[in-house]
């Protein structure tokens, strides 16, 4: 993550490229460092190599090589990745499992497709929080 920016950089772990893509644009529209991550495993290597923790990550559930629920039980387990925001975007989500993401993980969960209009809230709610956490 870009130390230039800090409490800007969001890291967006989704195996879809065009949906990564289009995320990318749009935050970095509205001034953010944006990581991009296909999947949990790269996401905790890019977390690794960064020296602060992003003030968000978007997070999709189901993806190959290590999912969302890996991803998260990883993340939660480390010190200071108990502390980073998590937005969990689902297009599978029912009221159990959000209910669940909220409760064993702090998670925010949104719908998939999410509206551009409450993508943006949620991530601009996180800007001003100031920079994530240092990960070293």
């Amino acid at each position: 993550m870009d130390s230039s920016s800090p409490g800007k950089a969001i890291l967006i772990v989704e195996d879809n490229p065009d949906i990564r893509d289009t995320f990318r644009t749009l935050f970095e529209l509205e001034g953010f460092d944006v990581q991009l991550a296909a999947n949990g495993e790269d996401a905790l290597a890019s977390l690794a190599r960064s020296d602060e923790a992003p003030c968000l990550i978007l997070l999709d559930l189901s993806m190959p090589v290590m999912d969302g629920w890996e991803f998260l039980d990883v993340l939660r387990s480390r010190e200071q990745g108990a502390e980073i925001p998590v937005t969990v975007l689902s297009a599978n989500v029912d009221a159990n499992v959000s209910r669940d993401l909220r409760t064993r993980y702090g998670c925010r969960v949104l719908p998939k497709p999410a509206s551009v209009d409450t993508l943006l809230d949620v991530v601009r709610s996180y800007q001003h929080a100031g920079p994530g956490p240092t990960l070293h």
